[in-house]
């Protein structure tokens, strides 16, 4: 049973982002706040967590730029070669793996490390689906939402990423 007062997940701060892209990436990442319910209008990939009931918890949601930033930037695939992937029906194999991969750590920004708190687990990253109904109302919820503008240094490029907690 959670702890009291710690059975929400939290809430990511945008310097938290940047340090754990950071630290993944090991180049300068810029996560800059967009204006108010400013959210991905083009969702292409999509991740959910969930705790260990099944119950979700969070979601992370990018654009296509940020998709193939962290596909790319992962790895070190050189930039010109992501690039070549932007006008694709979906992420190459390679870049899909390695945008999954970033998203499956993201799951540490949404936990609590306090003994008894509330943990999340990556669930499913989807690509071009459409959003079911429970994860539909949490990505239009007006609270508990951050909506970025990132950036990769080294040619990476970006893009938006939205995130919530339930």
């Amino acid at each position: 049973m959670p702890a009291t007062g710690f059975d929400i997940p939290i809430l990511p701060r945008l310097d938290d982002v940047e340090k754990l892209l950071h630290g993944l990436f090991g180049r300068e990442v810029t996560a800059k706040r967009l204006p108010q319910l400013t959210a991905v209008d083009d969702p292409w990939l999509h991740a959910d967590y969930r705790d260990k009931d099944g119950r979700l918890r969070a979601m992370a949601v990018c654009d296509k730029g940020v998709a193939l930033a962290f596909g790319g930037a992962l790895s070190l695939i050189p930039p010109a070669v992501v690039k070549e992937s932007a006008n694709a029906a979906a992420l190459p194999e390679n870049l899909f793996d390695n945008a999954y991969e970033v998203l499956n750590v993201f799951a540490s920004l949404f936990n609590d490390h306090r003994q008894g708190a509330l943990h999340v687990r990556l669930g499913e990253v989807l690509e071009r689906q459409p959003f079911d109904e429970e994860m539909r109302l949490l990505f239009e919820q007006k609270t508990n939402r951050v909506d970025a503008g990132l950036e990769i240094a080294g040619g990476y490029g970006g893009g938006k990423i939205s995130l919530r907690v339930a």
